[in-house]
């Protein structure tokens, strides 16, 4: 089940950030951010275990996703996928950063119909690896 993120999610969205990602959001960043109108913040869950989340910014032209994990033992079974589609029901263009070398990552968002649109030598500076590819899903293209 697909729901929004409340107050007392944020510690365990913390941890599934920090057990997933190489840079992921602190509870207090999170409670800051559940105050800005146009971010949003969703879990997805089964029997009330939350098993990962998406945050995205919602702009006037398209969304922007900012985070996005799924905890390891519930990958491989579409929960990541089923995220993206329900922030699709927006109807806007989706758009991300991904660090080239996370292949995994990387072929996830194709098979979800994202194209490259350029890469940034660096994007990522607190990271050993500063390259990332700014991904776009096109709505116009996947209608």
């Amino acid at each position: 089940m697909i729901s929004k993120i409340n107050i007392q999610d944020l510690q365990i969205i913390e941890l599934i950030g920090k057990m997933s990602l190489p840079i992921y959001f602190k509870e207090e960043d999170l409670s800051i951010m559940t105050l800005y109108k146009n971010i949003s913040m969703l879990k997805i869950s089964l029997n009330n275990i939350i098993l990962g989340f998406i945050i995205y910014e919602n702009n006037d032209d398209n969304l922007h996703i900012l985070s996005i994990a799924v905890i390891k033992n519930a990958r491989k079974k579409n929960l990541g996928t089923k995220l993206l589609n329900f922030i699709k029901k927006n109807n806007k263009d989706i758009t991300l950063y991904v660090q080239a070398i996370n292949h995994i990552a990387v072929k996830f968002y194709k098979k979800n119909n994202f194209k490259c649109i350029r890469t940034d030598d660096d994007y990522y500076t607190s990271l050993d690896d500063h390259k990332a590819f700014y991904l776009k899903y096109d709505m116009k293209l996947n209608k």
